[in-house]
C-alpha cells in the first residue's frame, strides 16, 4: 500500500541521517586522537565530547576523556 512504500522511504531516509551523524561523530574522534597525539589535551577533549553529542554510545571518546582528564590531573599536580 502506499502507507507502507512512504514508510519504507521514510526509514531509509533517518537511517542515512543516523549513519551521517555517526559518521562526523568519527571524525570528531579522529581529530580528539590528532591533538591528543600533539599534546593539546583540551582540544582533544572538546572533540571527543562533541563526538559524544552525536554518538552517546561511542565507548573510545567517553575512556579516552577519562585519560586525557587523568593526565592533566597529574600535569596541574606537577606545576
Amino acid at each position: 500500500s502506499k502507507i507502507d512504500t512512504n514508510f519504507t522511504g521514510i526509514a531509509k531516509i533517518l537511517d542515512g541521517v543516523k549513519q551521517s551523524i555517526i559518521e562526523k561523530g568519527q571524525m570528531h574522534y579522529q581529530n580528539g586522537v590528532k591533538y591528543f597525539l600533539d599534546e593539546n589535551l583540551e582540544k582533544a577533549i572538546q572533540e571527543w565530547k562533541q563526538t559524544l553529542v552525536l554518538d552517546p554510545d561511542h565507548q573510545k571518546a567517553k575512556s579516552d576523556i577519562k585519560r586525557a582528564v587523568g593526565i592533566q590531573n597529574k600535569l596541574k599536580q606537577l606545576k
